[in-house]
């Protein structure tokens, strides 16, 4: 009896003992599924750890990398998207999700034979074509937060959302809902629980640096190369000689079509470093550029069709000589002829006031020319017709431009996208530009 007893037991210890091995070497029954670990495909890049061979305390994840997720009870999970493969219409697949919105469906999954713990891969991809897949990332990349000090929060030692990276909080399930299995920001190892977090990348620090660095080159090389500056200039210039004093004035319209044309460039680079985009470019970008560039081409037509110096000269001249005509008989009338009222008398004078300011000016238009049309500074170059003073449809051609240049780089912020304007929005811009050229053309002959 007691030799039946001792076996017995002895048997009872050897099922215990097995039932621990098998849920040792990942043959758990255990019906919950977890996210164990976190880790890159290559987490040598990106993975920092901390000294005394601790465990990752973050992670580092971006655009284009793989991230391997360490899945106890995968099996369970399998058997979930697999249990609808008999019903019409019904398909399930394993996604990751990154503060809950949908990133990525699975690219790999290891289980091995009789286990029920394994790996499942996702490829981090940022497709455009993908409308759903594509407005996620947006929400998870667009408007960094502009802090570039520390990711860390003194406090609690969790990471605070910075202008390079945020945290983000990690899950996968099925696609449908049905089943939704978080990251518990937990690793747990040799009975120990460290806290870990996951941190997305949103802008990279080296592209970002490079990008910066390139843009202030080119943005200086344009200010203080003066081959590219003169391109800015007045066309009517570029037909005849140099300014005696100072340089050549200007062009509004020249200077409207380098603006569209960086702010697109640079657009469309900041989109590639964020996204590794290449087809961002949208038609309202085009439909500007090309608005940009007609104005241009109008502009250097109507400049070269003008009449030519000399002539513009005569004219000028002889306005001169008539005013100074007039100038003079009024002076006479106002000292030979003694029988003038008091009202009489401040008209005259005031006219002869107004000639002589108007002498003064065409003197001034007269020097402009003959010396061919010098700057006088960037603001009056682009917003003064030939008589000098402020016109209004060049006003209305800059206001307009600076508005949809400060929405253009709003909408790239936040969106990561170039927008699309409306037909309206356009057409007023390429009326504003109709109006400039219009006006030019009497200018030119006045």
């Amino acid at each position: 009896m007691n030799l039946a007893r001792i076996l017995f037991f002895l048997l009872l210890f050897l099922l215990i003992r097995g039932a621990h091995a098998q849920a040792d070497d990942g043959r758990t029954s255990d019906s919950v599924i977890s996210i164990e670990k976190i880790s890159l495909w290559n987490p040598q890049l990106r993975g920092i750890r901390v000294e005394n061979d601790e465990p990752e305390t973050l992670i580092r994840i971006g655009i284009n990398d793989r991230l391997v997720l360490t899945v106890r009870n995968l099996k369970a999970l399998l058997e979930a998207k697999e249990s609808c493969a008999a019903q019409s219409n019904c398909k399930r697949n394993i996604v990751l999700y990154l503060n809950d919105l949908k990133i990525s469906e699975f690219a790999a999954i290891n289980l091995r034979e009789g286990y029920r713990d394994g790996t499942i891969t996702f490829d981090l991809k940022y497709d455009s074509r993908d409308s759903g897949n594509k407005q996620n990332w947006i929400s998870l990349l667009g408007a960094p937060i502009p802090n570039f000090g520390s990711a860390e929060d003194p406090e609690n030692g969790k990471p605070k959302p910075g202008f390079f990276t945020r945290p983000v909080n990690v899950a996968i399930g099925l696609d449908d809902g049905s089943k939704w299995i978080p990251f518990e920001n937990i690793v747990r190892q040799n009975d120990k629980e460290t806290p870990f977090y996951v941190l997305l990348e949103q802008v990279n620090p080296l592209k970002f640096i490079i990008f910066v660095s390139l843009l202030i080159i080119m943005i200086g090389c344009i200010w203080w190369f003066q081959p590219l500056r003169a391109a800015l200039k007045e066309s009517l210039s570029d037909i005849g000689t140099k300014p005696e004093t100072g340089s050549k004035p200007w062009s509004l319209a020249r200077c409207q079509m380098a603006f569209w044309s960086v702010l697109v460039a640079v657009s469309f680079v900041s989109i590639w470093v964020t996204t590794g985009a290449l087809n961002e470019i949208s038609d309202s970008a085009l439909a500007l550029i090309g608005i940009g560039t007609g104005a241009a081409l109008g502009s250097a037509a109507i400049d070269v069709s003008g009449d030519s110096q000399s002539k513009r000269i005569d004219d000028l001249e002889s306005k001169l000589i008539t005013m100074q005509g007039e100038a003079q008989t009024i002076e006479q009338e106002l000292l030979q002829n003694q029988t003038f009222t008091a009202d009489q008398k401040r008209y005259k004078e005031r006219m002869l006031n107004a000639l002589q300011h108007n002498q003064a000016l065409l003197r001034e238009r007269i020097l402009r020319i003959a010396e061919n049309n010098p700057s006088q500074s960037f603001l009056r170059d682009i917003l003064s017709d030939p008589e000098g003073n402020t016109a209004l449809h060049r006003v209305q051609i800059l206001i307009w431009t600076l508005i949809l240049g400060i929405i253009y780089v709003h909408s790239v912020w936040e969106t990561l996208a170039m927008p699309e304007f409306s037909p309206t929005l356009l057409a007023l811009q390429g009326l504003s530009a109709g109006a400039y050229l219009g006006f030019k053309i009497p200018d030119k002959k006045s």
